[in-house]
């Protein structure tokens, strides 16, 4: 039975991850700069174009908090906590997320 019941929680654990990570996932906004943008896919990728450079890299979320690094066009790493649909970055600026 014990077996079972930590089954069970490991799936709702499992399954609160991923409805988190996809609610994430979309395009975000600058809220001072609308050309730059991160957009945060489903497959644990991203896209961002800051001051007309792009990069690309791979994304995880745990409750709040996003991190991401970029693997191109150079290594970098960033992170930034999820509001409802706005992402904070560490600098305090504000991304809106886009098509609610």
């Amino acid at each position: 039975m014990a077996i079972i019941v930590a089954g069970l929680i490991i799936a709702y654990v499992s399954f609160q991850r991923q409805t988190i990570s996809l609610s994430a996932a979309g395009k975000y906004i600058h809220e001072n700069n609308p050309s730059n943008f991160v957009e945060f896919f489903d497959n644990g990728t991203f896209h961002t174009r800051e001051n007309l450079i792009d990069y690309y890299g791979t994304w995880t979320i745990e409750g709040e908090a996003i991190s991401f690094h970029a693997t191109v066009p150079m290594s970098s790493y960033s992170s930034g906590t999820i509001h409802g649909n706005t992402l904070v970055d560490p600098e305090g600026k504000k991304w809106i997320k886009q098509g609610n």
